[in-house]
């Protein structure tokens, strides 16, 4: 009789054993999940391609993260986009020895004129993303204007426009190059 309870409660305290254990993992699973969950809901980051954003439609500004990258939000699903053609000094580099005045100065044009809760048309190249998840786009003010033409390129691509008040450089890298020429134009004109 000793000897059969003595197995019982040996393997009694191995089944509690268990499920402790299970517990434990369960819980770790549970964590996990639920960090995922967050993470997500707080940045609310798609990785998207180009063809999930309409550009037909303008896309809304949720932020600018600095001078030539913003967050934007069309139809409840949020994009990092990165402006093709141009690129301003760093302004919010984890290295903050990389940051510069300049840059600073172009994230706080971008903010005060790209408000939270403005609107802008994407136009996108032959690549439509980076090596950073981000799309990559020409940001145009309206789309009440003709992209083709130089004077409404001046005064409604947000990139002419930052490198009209010299907070950029004009940069490329194949093979979005569209409107290349009219960059260097800018950069020779204005730099």
């Amino acid at each position: 009789m000793r000897e059969y309870d003595t197995k019982l409660a040996a393997k009694a305290k191995k089944r509690s054993y268990h499920k402790k254990k299970w517990k434990q993992i369960r819980r770790a699973i549970y964590i996990v999940f639920m960090f995922c969950v967050f993470f997500t809901l707080k940045t609310g980051m798609s990785h998207a391609t180009a063809g999930e954003i309409d550009t037909e439609y303008p896309v809304t500004i949720e932020r600018v993260v600095d001078g030539d990258t913003f967050v934007v939000k069309q139809n409840h699903k949020k994009y990092k986009v990165r402006l093709i053609g141009v690129n301003t000094p760093e302004s919010v580099a984890q290295d903050e020895s990389r940051n510069t005045e300049t840059g600073i100065a172009a994230s706080d044009y971008s903010k005060k004129h790209l408000p939270k809760g403005s609107q802008v048309y994407l136009e996108f190249d032959k690549e439509t993303k980076d090596k950073y998840g981000r799309l990559l786009a020409y940001v145009w003010l309206t789309d009440n204007c003709s992209y083709d033409n130089y004077q409404d390129f001046c005064t409604y691509n947000y990139g002419a426009i930052l490198m009209q008040n010299t907070y950029c450089d004009a940069v490329y890298y194949e093979p979005n190059e569209k409107y290349r020429e009219w960059y260097e134009q800018l950069e020779l004109q204005y730099q």
